[in-house]
C-alpha cells in the first residue's frame, strides 16, 4: 500500500512541478493558454515568481511526501487545489459562465482525490506497521 501512495504522490507531485517549472521556463506559453497579456518583462517576470515559483515548491512538497511517506508535506498541494476550486466556483458566481468551467473545476478535484487516496493508504501503511498493544 505504501508503494502504491508513493506512486500516487509521485504523479501528483510531477503534474504540479512540470505546471510550474512551465510558468518559469516558458511563461508565454501559459499566458496563451490562460488568456492572460502579459506586460513585458515585468509580466514575464511576475508570472514566473507568482506562479512558476509557487506551483514549483508546491510540487516539490509532494514530491518531498513522496519520497519520504510523510503526507503532511503533501499539505500545501491539498490547500492549493482546494483553493483553487473555490475560487473557480466564486469566479462563476461574480462573473459569471465560461466555456471550460467544468474541465477547471473537475482537474483539480480528480488531483485531490488522488492526493486523498495516497493519504488513506498511507494511514493503511501506518496502521500495519504500528505496533499492537
Amino acid at each position: 500500500m505504501k508503494n502504491v501512495a508513493r506512486a500516487l504522490l509521485t504523479v501528483v507531485g510531477l503534474f504540479i512541478l512540470g505546471t510550474g517549472l512551465t510558468a518559469l521556463l516558458a511563461p508565454d506559453r501559459i499566458a496563451t493558454k490562460m488568456a492572460w497579456e502579459l506586460q513585458g518583462a515585468e509580466g514575464l517576470s511576475n508570472l514566473r515568481a507568482f506562479l512558476g515559483a509557487a506551483l514549483s515548491a508546491i510540487g516539490i512538497s509532494v514530491l518531498i511526501a513522496a519520497v519520504t511517506a510523510q503526507i503532511y508535506h503533501a499539505r500545501p498541494a491539498a490547500l492549493f487545489l482546494i483553493g483553487l476550486v473555490v475560487a473557480r466556483i466564486f469566479s462563476f458566481l461574480m462573473d459569471g459562465p465560461i466555456s471550460r468551467l467544468a474541465a477547471y473545476i473537475a482537474i483539480p478535484c480528480v488531483v485531490l482525490a488522488i492526493l486523498l487516496v495516497a493519504h488513506r493508504l498511507l494511514d493503511r501503511a501506518s496502521a500495519q506497521t504500528a505496533p499492537k498493544t
